[in-house]
């Protein structure tokens, strides 16, 4: 395990893994595998680096076969739960600002320890209100 990577293991899966502002980059470095639906790198650049303008391409058809969610903290303080299929918890991690983790398909809950920003992404399109979440509570 890399310093300031922190996979969550269930079942000898990952289903989790919380990537720490701590991380150590030198130019840009990709965490995740090549072949998880979300890509999630970092850019450590130094001063007028310049990027060329690009387009990514899709060589074949996406197929979405789950859902995946990243949430990034940009100032506060959360607590994720990363439960079982049973509604039991499996592990618990506290995010402050500058953490983020990979949720991958994993039922889960989020609590606000006080006022906090968080940016989530999550993969489209959006099914509509009563499609989007199932609640195990």
């Amino acid at each position: 395990m890399s310093r300031g990577i922190e996979p969550v293991l269930y079942q000898n899966k990952e289903i989790a893994c919380v990537y720490r502002r701590t991380i150590a980059v030198s130019g840009i470095r990709f965490l995740t595998e090549p072949e998880n639906p979300f890509q999630i790198g970092i850019h450590d650049r130094k001063q007028k680096i310049r990027l060329p303008a690009h387009i990514h391409t899709c060589p074949k058809e996406l197929v979405i076969s789950e859902i995946q969610e990243i949430l990034y903290v940009m100032r506060g303080k959360i607590r994720v739960t990363i439960i079982s299929e049973t509604n039991t918890p499996i592990a618990k991690k506290l995010l402050i600002a500058g953490d983020a983790i990979l949720l991958k398909s994993q039922a889960h809950s989020v609590e606000f320890l006080g006022n906090a920003r968080v940016f989530e992404i999550k993969q489209g399109p959006y099914p509509g209100d009563s499609h989007a979440k199932h609640y195990l509570s």
